[in-house]
């Protein structure tokens, strides 16, 4: 293709992709995650550190699990906060917590295309490169996501871009360490999978290609820990309650959980499974050997965040999220495989259409290899994404805090179900004060918490129901045991919490039985005790 061709084309696919990103980017409330996102981002621009306290709320997750004696977050890669606080500042709005990510997915797909541009790549290859960007939901839908995804996305790309220019010289080397460190202080999986990516390629067949001399490699290795270590030994996550409970090292569990990694690509359309698989054989073929060098990266940094990813080896489906940064090389194998094919004419486009158009071969991969509890659905994601443009469902989080903000009054204690559901809330309705956060073991190990905070010592104001199966009966019980009677103060119509997440296993784009009216959000309000 043309340079000028190649120019147009990138422009016309870079507005396509930005405008589905920002179709209804504020839409949904922020969900759990992103509402924490969100909160230390505020935390920052109010503080410069990653302080816990939002008024006179705190943020204590899993009974503080990420939280340090002085009520900091002293366990995530803190990047993404950073990243977050001048965009968010003092505000409630989705939109403007999602707005720096969504600028980071856009800057992804820039970045790809700038690549491709580059790279002299023929008219069929921009032509399968356009489909598999513009087709693929999952990579709209992360860039749609006010957490660490599209900044840890946007860094790799850029560190494996520099990693593959390497032989152009100094800058090359010093964005690879400026995008590897930002990588680190971004996500610690993304950067241990990054790393670990990039050093199998260069020891296999990259010092072949291009070596480094080995002062470039002892000045990278340096830049790595003068960069990274401080980030590291601040917010530190190995040897933390997290960790201790999901991080297991049982060779066999780790060896599954790997494998339904590797198949949760497929299912959540990151790539296709069909086409991935046949990137070997094809090698033999035709010796192109990107074909294996995407593979084997593929390969290695899947195993490396299983090694390492804090979720339980024996989950049905694993956590991808965690693998998110691997959207783009599992969309430009495909690519290349499908390029590669021994087909003349319009052929290779049709098998393109269909495999970035619709999920037929996703499914009949899913056939052979199903997930638990998942089915792949044979449609086209795109067509079901601009579906839930037109006509999206409820969002139950923005639904509950109009709710709390019309009828609940400052300094009000709410006791929400399930726990994870309290940050969207604290993040929209934060003059409601919300209760039951911590342990009374862990609540002795941080001084300054209040009553209000600890299971059981004060009944709330308030209860909000999302979802009665939320309801832990522990806390139940110690609801019990106070004597605290409370009546139906209203309901939402909404049911349950958002499923605005990226991961297709969990999005919901109909809005057609989101709501149940016999299951609606209620909240109850304690009743006064009268006067004797």
């Amino acid at each position: 293709m043309s340079t000028r061709g190649a120019r147009i084309t990138s422009l016309v696919v870079l507005a396509i992709f930005t405008a589905l990103v920002f179709a209804r980017l504020g839409q949904y409330g922020l969900w759990d995650d992103e509402a924490q996102t969100a909160l230390f981002g505020q935390a920052v621009w109010e503080t410069g550190d990653t302080s816990a306290r939002h008024g006179h709320n705190t943020v204590l997750y899993r009974d503080a699990v990420e939280i340090d004696s002085q009520l900091r977050n002293r366990l995530v890669a803190p990047l993404s906060y950073y990243f977050e606080a001048p965009f968010i500042r003092d505000t409630r709005s989705a939109w403007w917590a999602r707005l720096p990510f969504a600028l980071g997915g856009v800057a992804t797909v820039a970045w790809l295309l700038a690549w491709l541009r580059r790279s002299g790549a023929t008219r069929r290859v921009w032509a399968l490169a356009s489909m598999a960007i513009l087709g693929n939901v999952s990579l709209i839908l992360y860039a749609k996501q006010a957490r660490y995804y599209t900044l840890a996305m946007v860094c790799c790309v850029a560190a494996a871009y520099a990693y593959a220019h390497r032989a152009r010289g100094r800058a090359m080397l010093v964005m690879l360490a400026i995008a590897g460190a930002a990588t680190c202080a971004t996500h610690y999986l993304a950067y241990a999978a990054l790393v670990s990516a990039l050093t199998v390629d260069y020891l296999w067949i990259g010092r072949k290609e291009a070596r480094l001399s080995s002062r470039a490699l002892v000045a990278l290795a340096a830049s790595q820990v003068a960069l990274c270590a401080p980030v590291v030994l601040t917010w530190y996550p190995l040897g933390k309650d997290l960790a201790r409970k999901h991080v297991t090292f049982d060779a066999g569990e780790r060896f599954l959980l790997w494998l339904r990694t590797l198949r949760e690509l497929n299912h959540a359309e990151y790539g296709v499974g069909i086409l991935m698989l046949l990137a070997p054989v094809l090698y033999y073929r035709v010796r192109d050997a990107r074909l294996l060098r995407l593979l084997i990266a593929i390969l290695v940094a899947t195993a490396v965040i299983t090694l390492f990813t804090p979720q339980p080896p024996s989950a049905p489906i694993a956590d991808i999220r965690y693998a998110a940064i691997l959207v783009p090389a599992c969309l430009a194998l495909c690519v290349i495989v499908i390029d590669t094919l021994p087909l003349r004419g319009l052929l290779p486009l049709g098998i393109g259409l269909v495999a970035f158009g619709t999920t037929f071969l996703h499914a009949a991969f899913a056939h052979v290899v199903p997930s638990g509890g998942y089915i792949v659905p044979v449609r086209s994601t795109l067509a079901t994404y601009l579906v839930e443009l037109v006509d999206p469902p409820p969002s139950s989080y923005r639904l509950t805090s109009e709710w709390l903000i019309a009828h609940a009054s400052p300094g009000e204690t709410a006791l929400v179900f399930p726990d994870y559901a309290a940050y969207p809330l604290m993040f929209h309705a934060p003059h409601v004060r919300y209760a039951w956060q911590l342990s009374e073991a862990r609540a002795a190990q941080l001084p300054g918490v209040a009553p209000i905070d600890i299971v059981g010592k004060l009944a709330p104001d308030l209860i909000i129901v999302f979802d009665p199966r939320g309801r832990n009966p522990a806390v139940v019980t110690k609801l019990a045991e106070l004597g605290a009677t409370y009546e139906l103060a209203g309901t939402v119509e909404a049911s349950s919490v958002d499923a605005s997440r990226a991961e297709l296993f969990w999005h919901r784009f109909e809005a057609e039985g989101a709501y149940d009216p016999d299951a609606p959000i209620t909240i109850w309000r304690r009743a006064r005790k009268p006067v004797p």
